[in-house]
């Protein structure tokens, strides 16, 4: 199964605006995108995921415009198209791993996979994800 995530419409889903160019497009594109079905909060930017979340920034080591998931999003293949690269992801998920990708569902790069309190501040560009209910080497 693949949900299209782009524009973001989910109430569990908050973009994080923080300076610069890169996070300037970025809310353009969900304002241009839809932004009046999503739920879009502009706040100052965090480097931190609440427990219960995956968090995903669109630049390396946590910085820039950060979207985060709860648990209600396993355990399916969820794609942000291709205007939405992200740069590094934090799981503080309990018990579920989460697994990021490059590509579409059916020809895609594994970029990591994270286990409960993994950080990965820089695994490269990626466009999707798959949350699990097992460890990522089970």
């Amino acid at each position: 199964m693949v949900k299209l995530l782009g524009p973001i419409r989910a109430r569990q889903v908050t973009l994080v605006i923080g300076t610069g160019l890169t996070a300037l497009c970025v809310l353009l594109v969900y304002l241009i995108l839809g932004a009046s079905t999503s739920s879009v909060n502009a706040t100052t930017l965090s480097p931190g995921c609440n427990d219960g979340t995956t968090c995903f920034w669109d630049q390396p080591s946590y910085s820039g415009a950060k979207a985060f998931f709860d648990g209600s999003y396993c355990c399916g293949y969820h794609y942000f198209g291709d205007v939405e690269q992200w740069n590094s992801a934090k799981n503080r998920l309990n018990g579920r791993s989460v697994k990021i990708f490059e590509g579409t569902e059916s020809n895609h790069t594994i970029k990591g996979c994270l286990d409960p309190g993994d950080n990965r501040p820089d695994p490269g560009r990626f466009n999707a994800f798959e949350m699990q209910n097992s460890a990522c080497g089970s």
